[in-house]
């Protein structure tokens, strides 16, 4: 009688075989993955130290504010300087009012004196001048004269005249209250001989045109 293979021992052997198979195959893959884990090389990036982007310039935004008040004329000289001649309102008479902003300017008088000793400050020269008193009226509001200021012109050639200073006691205010009323001296050196024509720019605010008062001054 001739032996038989048990089909039990024929699929233990199937398994066997399979088993082999599936781990051959998982070896392989995994070789495979390694093999292609090796061959791509890493990947490396490179920080330049202190490069930095450069910010893109915004434009300020503009608000339509105007220029600097305090702007010079074409000689750029500013105001209260001998020979200033920035805006202004057409020229009046000496004894005429003129306005400009909330305030109202008068000559109230133009006085012959001269100045010496301590009345100089360092610098100025002794000689005949004129003392020229202003008055400034505010309208409905207050008025800053902090910045306010006078020139003088005299002759025909609009000479500029040297300013003095100020008789104590006889400066403008600081301000005026709305409605009220204030005085000023300004003094100027003007050859006796030369007031046949006297031209006196007052400047309330600098920005604001200033008020022109022009006459004879003999």
């Amino acid at each position: 009688m001739s032996p038989r293979t048990s089909p039990r021992i024929l699929r233990a052997s199937a398994l066997v075989l399979s088993a082999a198979i599936l781990v051959g195959c998982s070896n392989g893959s995994s070789s495979t993955d390694a093999a292609a884990t090796e061959s791509v090389p890493p990947v490396t990036t490179t920080e330049t130290a202190g490069a930095t982007t450069a910010p893109t310039p915004v434009a300020p935004a503009s608000d339509g504010a105007a220029p600097s008040a305090q702007a010079t004329d074409p000689e750029g000289l500013l105001p209260g300087q001998a020979g200033y001649r920035g805006a202004s309102a057409p020229a009046v008479a000496l004894n005429e009012s003129s306005s400009t902003g909330d305030a109202t300017v008068k000559v109230t008088s133009v006085e012959a004196i001269d100045v010496s000793g301590d009345s100089l400050a360092p610098g100025e020269i002794a000689g005949p001048a004129l003392q020229v008193t202003i008055s400034v009226t505010a309208g409905s509001q207050d008025v800053d004269l902090s910045g306010a200021s006078a020139t003088l012109t005299y002759g025909e050639d609009a000479t500029p005249a040297s300013p003095l200073r100020d008789a104590e006691g006889t400066e403008l205010p600081s301000s005026v209250a709305a409605g009220e009323t204030v005085t000023g001296s300004f003094r100027f050196s003007v050859p006796a001989d030369a007031r046949d024509k006297v031209t006196v720019s007052v400047t309330v605010v600098p920005g604001q045109p200033a008020v022109v008062f022009q006459g004879s001054a003999a």
